[in-house]
């Protein structure tokens, strides 16, 4: 059971959902119930499971009854009288006089009123008999006066704060600092009421729940954690059983004259790593007087720390956070006679944790000799730039995500060319960012830098961070606020604002005199916690295109004298920096931004003077339909020329040595399109959009993988290798992945099962057998999970509550929780095939057999369950036996993809998918595939012309979202699917052998006359171009050693030969033996068939 709610949000909107009964069981049925959501943490289209989750975690949802009944009386307030009756109160209440929702109200009253339109002024509801109605005074239950409209409250804890009257108020939660008791700041939640702001102490801490005010007993069935406390101050007891009184007395007192709650979670079994002794559970201290190895955890997840002694404090701040969501507790051994293979130590200042701080860190080191290499391996919290003797040699260094959910990247180079015989200086400026996470980030509590050279050819022998390093804080950022994306955590980033004012002089310089800074605080040596062990990165570092001119740097202004905005033209969607020199008086701002997500800002010193901005941003161009950077002056005093003004493409360091053309122009301009999207989605990992979210989407992310195998060089395939490890390395306890892994926010079954299909597609075109062995326990942990948890007693899928059962964006969907649907058993017959292949690659028969098993169950049932006679085609669902009455493009793309939609039902199919248009571009990969599969390859091509129309007009150089949103990004990853279709199917070239030793030209051609593609494999690059004319088909096949070629020459016309460099092959429907390297492989009505041995092939039909 269900009810309807409606969300009042800051600055008065209204949005609706349906909220599960267990959350409003204590509100009468006779009323109609108002959700206000404080800071408008509710989404409009958040799937009902995340709602769920939201609702059942306490996050900051008041539930307040609205009465929707004549006599009913506002929302909380009680009858006390008829029209013209008394009622008299000891105590300050709020009363209320009206009737079926129009009232007028006094506030604080005591004593005797009566209630008529005399005491009111006025008749609320003419007419209609009324009644009288009284609540206790003030904001809502629990809630504390702080101002009255128009004021200013200020919190130093966070605060859960109430704006409004009479019942109805807005709320922001977990507020600290200033809040101002207006209609701006919190929208009006009582039109024409004079409105107050009122507190409360926020909830408890993370993963508590609550379980008893000040002064009350706290009864625990199970032994609990229990923290006791407001506003983010708590004191805590571990392991306690039965009651609890929640008071000082108990507790002590972690906030004074504040309300005060008890909250609990059930604790943990001490159960350390092995050879490892409990010494406190989390929060509590210990202290060593001898060097001991720490661990800070639980249940398999743990944090160490080596080599510490002193007094130790377990918990989040100090460790990060191994095991979320689960009581951890601190053990300790002897120290370990050794830390792994690093010398080098984190450092950064003592004690120091500001969320975005920039700091920087200076070593001098005198070299016997320039050394011959100086291998480097280095990582900071989180982004570094490295200098050596005041040369850039890495910008934006580090990687934006971690490699699971506790450990940290480094980077490796060398960095020998930059080192010289005598002096040297290097330096590295950090942005440690901290705060709250994006979709597949993870923060620690500490920023930290790391260095450790290794030289050759000259001493000393090694460089390392330690406490000989110089380090301070730079004065020229401010501390902004985190910001984030579309009103929520999608990607959150703090905007750089640089003073140039105040500049400390060229600290990167050897002659820089650097007496007055700090010497670095050692923060321990690797694998200490928060960073743990370190992984090697694994991918190239960002590839440098150099300073670049803008495409109309002809027209830009040389000079201005007045506040002035322009942009300046990239012509395409790419990752930029924006660079700028000008000569300018002190104080001119310069706001420089990409598109509408983010800007940078720099304020001029006096004088000349060059910037190029620090956060990379796409140039995505939707504000000005351009791609292009925007420069904005204000605060201009004087004359400000404009010396210099370019952009940095940086981005990541792969080539784009696929190609694809043919005879249709918009066909060339769409597989453009689809390469531009797809390089602007991939850098520190793969995005789904570069610009609002930034997350590592494993829907978007199996497509980006599949369609960089046609697009890049063999460098894309570190990227993919580099994700499904962090996608199975994050693989939770039960067997079930995040869907932005590494990130830990979603769980949506559809996504997790593609991406796991996606390590199959990795390995039938790059080969790499070794990642498929690492990776294949988990992969079967997963699909077992998934048969325990999601199969019904016929071996079919069915969407199962707890988890966001999302299929897809567009029109057309009909998801219920308990329904089998289509297109989830389609793909989950296609995860199987994957599973067979990588059980037989890794040497697990059994399971292939296991597989086979679960596979056949499927295909058995599928057409029983979703195959509508009477509709003659496939429909979405089927819930207690009962088929949808939907009839999608989706369900029927994925019968044929399963391999269900046999010879007779196929016509049927084929009409759905020529006159239903519902997907999103998510799903119309899978469509067109499916068309191309089914060999109607003319109508497949139609339907791409037609679907991707708009972005094939349109003035942007990369693919829309399409969801129908004011916030649709044009840079989706998720829309370049084009790139692999092209490739695959137009042109015809896919492997059918792991690592392309054998793999197939069987093109689809459509109405097209000619077709040529390059397509990159291991192998080296496969290059085809197809002519068909009125009398002849030509096929130019250039193929790589090591791979055997299936060419298919396509039965477009009655051909009555084929030769292959100008010897006969085929004559008149019988093969003819007699060219080198060419061997007959058999026809059918869509191919003539040979196989070939790697060279230079031209076939000819005729």
């Amino acid at each position: 059971m269900v009810a309807w709610f409606t969300a009042h949000f800051p600055g008065g909107t209204m949005q609706s959902h349906w909220v599960p009964s267990r959350f409003v069981a204590t509100i009468p049925l006779v009323a109609l119930v108002v959700v206000a959501a404080c800071g408008g943490n509710v989404e409009p289209d958040v799937p009902l499971a995340r709602e769920e989750a939201m609702l059942a975690a306490g996050n900051c949802l008041n539930l307040v009854a609205e009465s929707g009944v004549s006599g009913g009386g506002p929302a909380g307030y009680t009858k006390c009288a008829d029209e013209n009756g008394t009622c008299t109160f000891t105590q300050p209440v709020d009363v209320a006089y009206g009737a079926k929702g129009s009232y007028l109200y006094r506030d604080g009253v005591t004593g005797s009123i009566t209630f008529n339109s005399t005491t009111f002024n006025g008749d609320p509801s003419p007419n209609v008999a009324k009644s009288g109605y009284y609540r206790s005074a003030g904001g809502p239950a629990g809630y504390t006066k702080c101002g009255d409209e128009g004021s200013t409250c200020s919190f130093s804890r966070g605060v859960d704060v109430a704006f409004g009257a009479h019942g109805l108020f807005n709320y922001k939660c977990g507020v600290t600092g200033n809040v101002v008791a207006s209609t701006d700041n919190f929208g009006d939640p009582i039109f024409g009421s004079v409105k107050a702001a009122y507190y409360r102490n926020s909830g408890g801490p993370a993963g508590y729940t609550w379980c008893a005010d000040e002064n009350e007993t706290c009864k625990l069935s199970a032994t609990s954690d229990v923290a006791y406390g407001a506003n983010g101050s708590f004191f805590y007891k571990s392991g306690v059983s039965g009651a609890i009184t929640a008071d000082n007395a108990t507790f002590g007192d972690p906030i004074s004259n504040v309300p005060k709650s008890a909250y609990y979670r059930v604790s943990a079994t001490r159960n350390g790593p092995a050879g490892f002794t409990w010494c406190a559970d989390e929060r509590g201290t210990c202290s060593f007087t001898q060097p001991v190895d720490v661990a800070y955890g639980a249940n398999g997840g743990f944090a160490y720390k080596y080599g510490v002694s002193g007094t130790v404090r377990f918990d989040n701040p100090d460790f990060g956070d191994p095991a979320p969501n689960q009581t951890k507790a601190g053990y300790y051994r002897a120290a370990s006679a050794g830390t792994g293979d690093w010398s080098a130590q984190w450092i950064w200042l003592p004690q120091d944790r500001p969320n975005n701080t920039w700091m920087r860190l200076r070593k001098k080191v005198t070299l016997s000799q320039k050394p011959t290499s100086a291998s480097v391996r280095l990582a900071a919290e989180n982004k570094y730039w490295l200098y050596i003797n005041g040369q850039l040699v890495v910008p934006d260094g580090g990687l934006d995500l971690r490699p699971d959910l506790t450990n940290t990247y480094y980077d490796a180079l060398d960095i020998a060319p930059y080192l010289n015989a005598g002096d040297n200086v290097i330096a590295a400026l950090v942005w440690y960012k901290g705060g709250l996470e994006g979709y597949s980030q993870k923060m620690t509590s500490d920023g930290g830098f790391l260095f450790e050279a290794a030289l050759t050819g000259a001493t000393p022998a090694k460089i390392v961070s330690d406490g000989t390093w110089k380090v301070a804080k730079h004065p020229s950022f401010a501390r902004t606020g985190q910001q984030q994306q579309w009103q929520d955590i999608k990607w959150v980033e703090y905007p750089v604002v640089y003073d140039a004012r105040n500049e400390p002089g060229d600290w990167t310089a050897l002659s820089y005199d650097d007496r007055i800074w700090s010497s670095a605080t050692p923060r321990g040596t690797p694998p200490s916690a928060p960073w743990n062990r370190l992984v090697h990165r694994t991918i190239p570092m960002l590839k440098n295109s150099g300073l670049t001119p803008y495409t109309n740097q002809a027209s830009l202004p040389t000079s201005l004298s007045s506040n002035t905005t322009f942009t300046a033209d990239v012509g395409n969607n790419l990752q930029v920096n924006a660079y700028l020199k000008v000569n300018a008086p002190a104080g001119v701002t310069i706001t420089l931004r990409m598109n509408k997500y983010y800007q940078e800002q720099y304020v001029t010193r006096g004088g000349v003077q060059e910037y190029t901005t620090y956060q990379w941003q796409n140039t995505n161009g939707q504000l000005w339909s351009k791609h292009s950077v925007e420069y904005s002056f204000t605060n201009v005093t004087g004359p400000v020329q404009l010396l210099e003004l370019k952009y940095r493409p940086l981005g990541y360091n792969t080539e784009p040595i696929g190609s694809f053309s043919s005879s249709n122009p918009r066909l060339n301009t769409l597989w453009a399109k689809s390469r531009n999207t797809s390089y602007v989605c991939m850098r520190d990992q793969f995005y789904d959009c570069p610009d609002r979210e930034r997350g590592q989407w494993w829907g978007d992310v199996a497509e980006q993988i599949l369609y960089s195998f046609y697009l890049y060089d063999d460098r894309a395939a570190l990227l993919a290798k580099k994700g499904f490890r962090e996608l199975f390395n994050t693989q939770k306890a039960d067997g079930s992945l995040y869907t932005t892994a590494p990130g830990t926010l979603f769980h949506l079954p559809d996504q997790n099962m593609a991406a796991v299909d996606a390590l199959g597609l990795y390995y039938l075109y790059t080969g790499d057998r070794a990642l498929v062995a690492e990776l294949y326990p988990k992969v079967a942990t997963f699909i077992k999970q998934y048969v325990a948890t999601a199969r019904n007693t016929d071996g079919l899928l069915v969407l199962r509550s707890g988890v966001w059962n999302w299929i897809d964006w567009g029109s057309n969907l009909d998801v219920q929780t308990g329904s089998a649907n289509t297109v989830a058993n389609g793909l989950f017959v296609r995860l199987l095939e994957t599973g067979k292949l990588l059980a037989q690659a890794t040497g697990n028969s059994s399971d292939v057999s296991y597989y086979q098993s679960l596979q056949d169950a499927v295909r058995a049932r599928f057409n029983q369950y979703f195959w509508s006679s009477g509709s003659n085609a496939y429909v979405f669902g089927l819930l207690n036996g009962v088929q949808s009455r939907t009839i999608d493009d989706r369900s029927s793309a994925w019968a044929i993809l399963a391999g269900t939609a046999d010879a007779s039902r196929l016509p049927g199919v084929l009409q759905v998918l020529r006159t239903k248009v519902n997907a999103s571009p998510y799903q119309e990969r899978f469509i067109e595939e499916a068309m191309f599969q089914a060999g109607s390859d003319t109508e497949a091509i139609n339907r791409m012309l037609s679907y991707y129309q708009p972005d094939i007009d349109s003035w942007s150089q990369t693919m829309w979202e399409r969801m129908g949103s004011s916030e649709d990004t044009n840079n989706h990853a998720w829309a370049a699917s084009p790139a692999y279709l092209l490739g695959a199917f137009v042109a015809g070239v896919r492997p059918t052998a792991p690592g392309w030793t054998s793999y197939q030209v069987t093109p689809l051609l459509g109405t097209l006359t000619s077709v040529s593609a390059t397509v990159p494999s291991p192998r080296g690059s496969i290059t085809v171009a197809h002519t068909l004319s009125a009398g002849s088909y030509v096929l130019n096949l250039t193929s790589p050693a090591g791979t055997q070629a299936l060419v298919g020459i396509p039965s477009k016309q009655p051909w009555t030969s084929v030769s292959v460099n100008g010897v006969t092959v085929w004559r008149q429907g019988q093969f003819v033996d007699g060219a080198a390297g060419v061997s007959q492989a058999g026809a059918d009505s869509a191919y003539i068939k040979f196989n070939v041995t790697p060279g230079t092939w031209r076939f000819v039909a005729q």
